[in-house]
């Protein structure tokens, strides 16, 4: 009995030598269900790798709001941006607009001044005709006969110089686009005409005709700017 108690405690001798390692192996199970249990459960892990990680239903129910009302969030920001522009483009035609019509506004009454000034040369060569100059041969009568001091032929080269300016004023405000009405043998109109003067006529055909013009009248661009002070005439059944 102390033979087989003594060979139990002594430890079992190993084959190999100390300092080398131990002989090792490995098992490679080549049944064909085997290899298609291993590809299976390496499918398994990879998917459950990649899928989503999963939340509690509240938590789902957060995000699913939380994304709900960040799409809301994109799509107010787009139409603000949207509305913001055309806003400012209306802001901006709005503008425009307001500056043309204060700019209209101040060259008008600029025309307006400059239209007494004409009204003025106008009266000057009136009266020079009234006087023996008609208008536009005043100083062919100053050159064809230069007399002594102060006869009427000695006012023929000024009245040319004033026809002069009256014309290049003219020219200055048509380049500017302001047109002078034409309304002596016209219908009278409310419109353009201001009559300040009623004179009978023995024709039927001069009824509400502008026999004269006392004052000429003005348009910009085709708006008026000042109307025509006329003489109308008016024929009165007998």
């Amino acid at each position: 009995m102390e033979k087989v108690e003594n060979s139990r405690e002594r430890p079992q001798e190993s084959s190999s030598q100390p300092g080398e390692p131990r002989a090792g192996f490995t098992v490679i199970d080549k049944r064909p269900w085997a290899e298609r249990l291993d590809a299976e459960a390496t499918e398994g892990l990879e998917e459950a790798a990649i899928e989503e990680p999963r939340y509690p239903s509240f938590v789902e129910e957060l995000l699913e709001k939380l994304q709900e009302k960040d799409r809301k969030l994109k799509e107010f920001m787009a139409s603000y941006k949207e509305e913001a522009k055309r806003e400012n483009e209306e802001f901006r035609r709005r503008l425009t607009k307001e500056m043309e019509r204060r700019l209209d506004t101040a060259k008008v009454d600029l025309i307006r001044r400059f239209l007494d000034v004409l009204d003025n040369l106008d009266r000057a060569l009136a009266h020079a005709a009234s006087q023996g100059f008609p208008e536009g041969t005043a100083s062919k009568k100053g050159l064809e006969s230069p007399g002594q001091a102060g006869t009427p032929s000695d006012a023929g080269p000024l009245l040319m110089g004033v026809e002069s300016v009256r014309d290049q004023f003219l020219g200055v405000l048509r380049d500017l686009g302001v047109q002078r009405l034409l309304r002596c043998g016209q219908a009278f109109t409310p419109e353009t005409d201001e009559a300040l003067q009623v004179t009978p006529v023995d024709e039927a055909e001069k009824d509400n005709l502008v026999l004269e013009e006392i004052q000429p009248g003005y348009a910009l661009n085709d708006k008026l700017i000042r109307p025509a002070m006329v003489k109308v005439g008016r024929f009165f059944q007998g």
